[in-house]
């Protein structure tokens, strides 16, 4: 990206040189984009502030520095000390662009589905919360992924200022959307039954089948067995009126 040079705003020697007594040289030819620097506010323009660093001009849009866009920190001033971070380099021209925004330390293009990242809760909304994970924009959590239940509201699980561990689901490079989940990192907890039938009963465990036997009103050992009487006649294998006859034969003999 090439660095500007407009009228009004002079990347000339004069810049490279005031305020040189109190700031550190630093080696052009081993200079790398995202590397942090410190230099002495120079000069304010329209369109940025000229800042020395280690002898070399550097721009700071005005962007980061005024307004409701503006970058962490206070307003500049000519003569403050500013942090900043390398954005461009020209080399030939020996001239840097520089921001104070600290560059990512997970870019999104170098995020890997299935990873596990660690990041702090920004932003809640009712579709989930927004986690800063250090990168060019924060990640996601949809609500469905914050806990394996159901979830009415994402505060419920998750406040602003919390740091997460979570779980890259997907990550869209062109868009610049990166999806977590907080519910792949946690373990799910163990369910009350083990498993249930075709019916879709929940099925008892032995404890459970013990206690509702014990509470039952119903006699354990009368159940599922037929009345004494039918009992008898399917044991027998009698007809009803047989079994009459049968059982008044019996009461004669006794009796005689």
């Amino acid at each position: 990206m090439p660095i500007p040079s407009r009228a009004g705003v002079s990347l000339s020697v004069e810049a490279q040189t005031s305020h040189s007594q109190d700031v550190s040289p630093v080696d052009l030819a081993t200079l790398q984009p995202g590397e942090e620097v410190t230099g002495r506010v120079v000069k304010i323009s329209k369109i940025g502030a000229i800042i020395n660093v280690g002898g070399y001009p550097a721009l700071l849009h005005v962007s980061e520095f005024t307004g409701p866009r503006a970058a962490r920190g206070p307003r500049l001033e000519e003569g403050d000390e500013a942090t900043v971070w390398i954005s461009d380099i020209d080399r030939e021209r020996k001239r840097l662009l520089v921001t104070r925004n600290r560059p990512p330390s997970n870019p999104i293009a170098s995020l890997q589905v299935g990873s596990t990242v660690t990041g702090k809760i920004v932003r809640l909304t009712k579709f989930g919360a927004f986690v800063d994970i250090s990168a060019e924009k924060d990640g996601l959590i949809h609500i469905s992924e914050l806990a394996h239940s159901r979830v009415e509201e994402p505060s419920d699980v998750v406040q602003v200022g919390e740091e997460v561990e979570v779980k890259v689901l997907a990550v869209d490079q062109e868009k610049g959307q990166v999806s977590l989940s907080l519910k792949a990192t946690t373990p799910e907890p163990a369910t009350r039954f083990q498993s249930a039938s075709r019916d879709d009963k929940p099925v008892l465990t032995p404890m459970e089948a013990a206690w509702k036997e014990a509470f039952s009103d119903e006699d354990p050992s009368r159940r599922s067995r037929p009345p004494k009487r039918k009992r008898r006649q399917r044991e027998r294998g009698m007809p009803k009126g047989e079994e009459r006859d049968d059982l008044f034969l019996r009461t004669l003999r006794y009796r005689s």
